[in-house]
């Protein structure tokens, strides 16, 4: 993970998570992303950064929608888990199947997914379009 990832992440912790740690009534434990950062993720060929980030998806999904007994402990815990570039479609299937474990996501750059479940692109930028962190 790249630092501009990190700080992007620090910003959305820090911002979405103050009122909550000063209001006293959350222990918070943030977990790191399944993978370390690669000092030479420069180096990876682009067929690389992919399978790096396929596979972080996959443990962040199953995370999500089939979390262990150790895991579903930590929730029980009030330990809250940040999930990143995770789909709108696991978003929904999570809030569906687990809306008692709702208190222990928080989410950052939803990926917009089309009827297939394919990710949505901006027509001009081709990059992939992810729900606002504005709170309106």
């Amino acid at each position: 993970m790249g630092n501009k990832m990190k700080n992007m992440i620090r910003t959305l912790v820090e911002s979405r998570l103050s009122s909550l740690l000063s209001a006293g009534t959350v222990t918070l434990a943030l977990l790191a992303l399944s993978m370390p950062a690669r000092a030479d993720e420069a180096l990876l060929t682009r067929e690389q950064q992919l399978e790096l980030e396929n596979a972080q998806l996959a443990w962040q999904r199953a995370r999500l929608l089939h979390p262990t007994a150790a895991q579903r402990n930590a929730e029980r815990q009030q330990q809250v888990f940040i999930y990143v570039a995770v789909t709108d479609r696991d978003v929904e299937a999570a809030m569906d199947a687990g809306f008692d474990r709702m208190e222990s996501f928080l989410f950052a750059n939803v990926i917009v997914t089309d009827e297939n479940g394919q990710p949505l692109r901006d027509p001009q930028s081709g990059r992939i379009i992810v729900e606002s962190e504005d709170c309106d």
